[in-house]
């Protein structure tokens, strides 16, 4: 409501994580024309991505009967946390994680240098927008990656290696440079470094 008149976050009110589900949160409501239970619909909506991204990836190495039941049983678990009944950053983080796992799994699986280096800009992307969701989530899931990522190819004894690390890190700098650019032009890119990381 505040950014809706004009305010701009760290800047003119207090906001301890970075800025990604400020925006998502804001997207929803505006869709959501002020109503909580319409609002609750979009998150039901990622929660449903989310099961069927997880769903497509299992399937792809198990039964797909059994991976069925179990997506059904973990969106059922997850729904009934009880610090995420409307729907929070917690569960971007989970379709932001999910998503970064297609990407590896599908870098592992390409046969193409090309197709190989896009699924390494998105996993870098992906880092990056985590990053702008919640800092110790984007650093555990950046040291989780780039172990798998140097195991897979020590394993394969591909010679690209660090140019994979180049084309995730420029992947990743894109959404937090845009959204540096945007905070700094707005003044409020001091603020954000303050609020987020320092107090």
């Amino acid at each position: 409501e505040l950014m809706f008149h004009g305010k701009v976050p760290y800047r003119d009110f207090y906001y301890y994580l970075p800025p990604l589900n400020l925006l998502i949160d804001s997207i929803f409501w505006k869709l959501s024309f002020g109503n909580l239970l319409a609002f609750r619909f979009w998150y039901l909506l990622q929660r449903l991505a989310i099961f069927v991204l997880m769903f497509k990836l299992l399937r792809r190495y198990f039964n797909p009967y059994i991976v069925l039941i179990s997506s059904i049983f973990a969106a059922v678990l997850a729904t009934g946390d009880v610090y995420d009944l409307i729907g929070d950053y917690n569960q971007t983080l989970a379709l932001l994680t999910v998503l970064l796992v297609y990407c590896a799994t599908y870098f592992v699986s390409s046969e193409s240098r090309k197709n190989k280096l896009k699924w390494l800009f998105g996993a870098g992307i992906t880092l990056g927008l985590l990053f702008l969701t919640k800092q110790t989530i984007f650093l555990a899931c950046t040291i989780v990656y780039f172990l798998a990522l140097s195991f897979i190819c020590f394993r394969d004894k591909d010679k690209d290696y660090l140019r994979y690390c180049i084309v995730v890190v420029i992947g990743a700098i894109i959404p937090i440079g845009i959204s540096s650019i945007i905070l700094a032009v707005n003044g409020a890119f001091i603020p954000f470094i303050e609020q987020v990381f320092i107090n």
